[in-house]
């Protein structure tokens, strides 16, 4: 007895969520469905980002001359074995390096393999267009030098960045310098090794020599690989921090603020660096002298507009479901109500967004005015208005189950009366759903009925945005749309 009351006190106690269904009206309509918030990408701030390939270009040089110098000293010091022992890892990595840097300058103009400017290396970095990359260069360097360029990018709303300096330690500079003066100390004694101090000086230089061509080499391998990386980046569509840190985004952030026209608006709180990251895009490629990036931040109208996902529901008409039928699938709209947008799904699947319910999507669909004198139906039906450009559809089956965007809410329509089971732990009930309605469900609920199963899903608390549902006299539709209606 004692074992049931334990095992009863330490079974879990599901607390059952609602279920709610609202009945509507049986007359067609549609519903709104609140969504967010739609801004309009009206312009886009591009940054110029170049990394300068001279200072790789020169430590490959100091390489290349620092192991000529320690291999011409090999076979005239005593401990010669050991010396070429010294030579043969930095020799190594040099050849790594001279072959793809072989490969890289041989087809960078030939818009080939391993020059992202060309076709097999777009698919891999892809980005820029070569033209587009060498007259971007063309601009870095006369910017560089110019003020007045700068300027004059800026009122084009374009900004220069110089990530050199995030991949590029300074202690590179001094160890090139090391290795130079090393070399020309060798090429001093080179001609008097038979003296013995001469001997122990050339062993000594060796090793030192040695260990700064290993750091040199290594650098050059570390560089290399960061640029790569950067690059392979940008082709997943992420931007690296070693191409842009946030320091210099905040950076870059001032001076688009202080140079914004006041109709444009950076996209997402400027202080929010972690949602400007993941709203820009960026395209790369590689020119004579730099390695450039073109990082665009897209730019907003300062109008907000409420966005609506447009749900046809059905009604009954002689035993058969018939519906409205919209023209798009998504419906934004201002304050006022004055101006509205339509949406098909493949246009709000190419906004972005900085939240769930925020959306920036591009500036390509013209604004209708609401006391225009004709209007897609649900303009018209969203104000009340004429339904008399409205069609009508006939729906095949006797019941339709329309999932909502929003999670556990469905619109139902049917024909018969359906009996359905609504599951939550060990709680079972009955319920008959008839006619039109909106059903909300409980995350840890069930339903189930000959049609359908329908299991709920816990959702974290989201900002629920107003929706609205609007439903027209069917015999003032089917007196508007007469011979229209699809039979």
């Amino acid at each position: 007895m004692l074992s049931v009351i334990l095992a009863l006190l330490l079974m879990p106690v599901v607390l059952c969520d609602m279920l709610k269904i609202t009945q509507f009206h049986n007359d067609p309509g549609l519903y709104f469905e609140g969504l967010g918030t739609v801004k309009l990408n009206t312009a886009e701030w591009k940054i110029l980002v170049y990394y300068d390939l001279t200072p790789f270009a020169s430590e490959m040089k100091s390489l290349s001359t620092g192991l000529q110098s320690l291999q011409q000293m090999c076979p005239v010091i005593q401990q010669h074995e050991m010396c070429d022992m010294f030579v043969s890892n930095p020799k190594h990595i040099k050849n790594e390096l001279l072959q793809e840097n072989e490969l890289f300058n041989n087809r960078r103009f030939k818009r080939s393999q391993f020059n992202i400017v060309g076709n097999i290396a777009r698919s891999l970095f892809g980005v820029l267009d070569g033209d587009c990359a060498e007259e971007m260069s063309k601009t870095i360097s006369k910017a560089r030098i110019e003020h007045e360029q700068l300027t004059s990018l800026l009122k084009a709303q374009t900004s220069i960045v110089d990530f050199t300096i995030n991949v590029i330690k300074q202690d590179v500079i001094g160890n090139q310098q090391k290795i130079q003066e090393i070399s020309e100390m060798v090429e001093k004694i080179n001609n008097d090794v038979a003296k013995e101090s001469s001997q122990l000086k050339n062993s000594q230089l060796v090793g030192l020599l040695s260990t700064y061509l290993v750091f040199s080499a290594m650098n050059l391998q570390r560089v290399e690989s960061e640029i790569i990386s950067v690059l392979t980046d940008t082709h997943n569509g992420k931007i690296s921090p070693l191409l842009l840190s946030p320091h210099q985004l905040g950076e870059e952030i001032n001076v688009i603020k202080a140079n914004l026209p006041i109709s444009h608006a950076l996209p997402t709180d400027d202080e929010n660096l972690i949602e400007l990251y993941k709203l820009t895009s960026v395209k790369g490629a590689v020119t004579r002298h730099e390695v450039i990036f073109e990082v665009k931040i897209p730019l907003v109208n300062q109008q907000s507009f409420e966005l609506f996902k447009v749900v046809p529901v059905p009604t009954i008409r002689n035993g058969t479901l018939i519906a409205i039928k919209p023209e798009k699938s998504y419906l934004a709209t201002d304050a006022h109500r004055d101006e509205y947008i339509l949406f098909q799904p493949e246009d709000i699947s190419r906004c972005l967004k900085p939240k769930n319910d925020e959306y920036i999507c591009r500036n390509q669909r013209s604004k209708l005015r609401r006391n225009a004198v004709t209007n897609p139906c649900e303009v018209n039906i969203f104000n009340n208005h004429s339904t008399a450009n409205c069609n009508l559809n006939k729906i095949i089956g006797s019941t339709v189950w329309t999932q909502l965007h929003h999670q556990n809410r469905w619109i139902f329509d049917t024909t018969v009366d359906v009996e359905s089971s609504i599951v939550c732990g060990t709680e079972t009930n009955l319920i008959i759903i008839k006619n039109a309605g909106i059903m909300e469900m409980g995350s840890n609920r069930v339903m189930k009925n000959h049609f359908i199963t329908l299991h709920g899903h816990f959702e974290p608390s989201n900002s629920i945005h107003t929706s609205y549902v609007r439903f027209k006299d069917i015999h003032s539709v089917l007196d508007n749309i007469q011979r229209q209606l699809i039979l």
